[in-house]
């Protein structure tokens, strides 16, 4: 039976984050608590350990998290007791909204007021977690070149989809146009490690994106007119990824690109153990 945590000093911020710098999933929690203008203690709570493939994790972590993966999200009351832990990084993103920023945020909103742009939001969260970040994996930890190629086409539609669903640029450069959203926030850090695909698997988002055009001239057309789409999408896309990256809360969460490319080293030589790349190898959906 678990253990009630020890009150902590109640001076320190109610919110803690047991976060990993190399860690998008983290980062996401990370880049909410920063838009929404949340106080907050930021914890180093894993790394990666000496031999470069396994992790070492904090005893805090451990405790707080049956899973003992980052984020976990820890809110305390004004005597140190521990109110809440949250963790799985999505919900973590919602549980920012929902229960700190309402409850004292100093920035803006991560999900719309209305509702139906709320369904919205959680459709394409949805979109994102299925379609966009599986193939970024699938390229890196896959040996089978066949099989990389393959997830360099399903990364490539996806990304097309999802900039097709966005507004005109000239309406706003985000998902919503003028408003960042938890959207954005979904796929940011994804987003910021393009660069990684781009050194280990030379994967260039731009090529192909509409697919090749078949023989004939109504067919041909056809295909025209799909990779001119195509390309309008991608040019919204990189609109979308220019204005995101460029966000002060995403900023403020940034790795280094040779950091990234150190740690990501262990995904392109398939050795390492996190929970991503043992169900990539596996074929099942990601955790």
């Amino acid at each position: 039976m678990a253990t009630a945590a020890a009150p902590r000093d109640p001076g320190l911020p109610a919110v803690r984050l047991l976060n990993a710098w190399f860690c998008p999933f983290a980062q996401r929690a990370w880049i909410a608590l920063e838009e929404a203008g949340v106080d907050f203690e930021n914890v180093q709570a894993m790394s990666i350990s000496k031999d470069e493939v396994n992790y070492d994790k904090t005893p805090e972590l451990l405790e707080a998290n049956p899973n003992g993966l980052v984020p976990t999200v820890l809110r305390f009351d004004e005597n140190g007791n521990r109110l809440g832990c949250v963790y799985e990084s999505m919900i973590c993103v919602e549980y920012v909204h929902e229960a700190l920023w309402e409850a004292g945020g100093k920035a803006g909103r991560i999900f719309p007021e209305n509702v139906e742009q709320r369904a919205r939001c959680r459709i394409w969260i949805d979109f994102v977690g299925k379609k966009l970040v599986p193939p970024f994996y699938r390229m890196l930890v896959k040996t089978d070149e066949a099989e990389r190629e393959e997830a360099k086409q399903s990364l490539r539609e996806a990304m097309v989809t999802f900039a097709q669903a966005m507004p005109p640029a000239t309406d706003g450069p985000f998902f919503l146009g003028k408003e960042f959203s938890a959207v954005d926030i979904s796929f940011a850090p994804w987003a910021h490690r393009m660069f990684v695909l781009q050194h280990y698997r030379a994967f260039d988002w731009h090529a192909g994106a509409g697919g090749a055009a078949a023989a004939g001239t109504e067919e041909e057309g056809a295909g025209n007119r799909e990779s001119t789409l195509a390309g309008m999408a991608m040019a919204r896309f990189d609109v979308w990824m220019g204005a995101t990256l460029a966000r002060s809360s995403v900023v403020a969460t940034l790795a280094e690109h040779a950091a990234l490319i150190g740690t990501y080293k262990r995904y392109a030589d398939n050795v390492t153990t996190s929970q991503v790349a043992e169900s990539v190898r596996a074929g099942r959906a990601l955790p």
